[in-house]
């Protein structure tokens, strides 16, 4: 699945005039934001990022450093210079469980493709 994202966010990036990525995906994917942090360190090309981040307000210790590494790779996509990063909000309930119905399933929409990943990651 990651390897789809990877296309979907490199056929954005490269194929198309004006760049923009919208997403909802799992807080701790920090993969996905560190392709993009690497393919626009350097790039020419202008890209608005827009997405909808989650983290539990509660979480074991392996957890919470997946979503720290996450927040460090969102500070520094939102430094770079040909990065606009729009977070739309944090969502959490206070028990610690992410709710996302409202906003199932989890999604990536470029201007020519919309991907739909399931909850556990993978295609729809």
């Amino acid at each position: 699945m990651l390897k789809t994202i990877r296309y979907t966010i490199d056929r954005e990036l490269f194929n198309s005039e004006k760049t923009h990525i919208r997403m909802f995906i799992p807080g701790e994917k920090e993969p996905v934001y560190d392709h993009i942090f690497q393919q626009m360190m350097g790039n020419k090309k202008y890209l608005i990022l827009d997405d909808v981040i989650h983290l539990p307000m509660l979480s074991d210790g392996s957890a919470t450093d997946k979503y720290l590494t996450t927040l460090k790779y969102l500070i520094s996509i939102s430094v770079l210079k040909n990065v606009t990063y729009q977070s739309n909000y944090v969502y959490y309930t206070e028990a610690g469980e992410i709710e996302h119905r409202a906003l199932f399933p989890y999604y990536i929409l470029t201007s020519d493709r919309t991907l739909t990943i399931s909850s556990f990651f993978r295609y729809l």
